[in-house]
């Protein structure tokens, strides 16, 4: 809850996170994904089968850190990578 009081008020400025989608191919690809995801403490949400993660740079910090899940196949980007 914000306060606006006479002499005081309380704001919060947010800005618009942007979110990579990324969809497993398979039960082992997902916790590997789900595995990497935690160990380096994004945040993530999920939206049906796919994990979205909260981007908090241009996304070529992230894909290097699922080039072994994207060489291998096991994930695919379906948006936010590299802008």
């Amino acid at each position: 809850m914000l306060s606006i009081e006479d002499d005081r008020a309380v704001v919060v400025r947010v800005e618009a996170r942007e979110w990579l989608r990324i969809q497993a191919h398979d039960v082992s690809a997902a916790l590997r994904l789900g595995h990497l995801a935690g160990h380096l403490h994004w945040r993530v949400r999920f939206q049906d089968q796919e994990l979205w993660v909260g981007r908090d740079d241009l996304g070529a910090d992230y894909l290097a850190r699922l080039s072994t899940l994207l060489e291998d196949g096991a994930i695919t980007i379906l948006d936010g990578g590299c802008t």
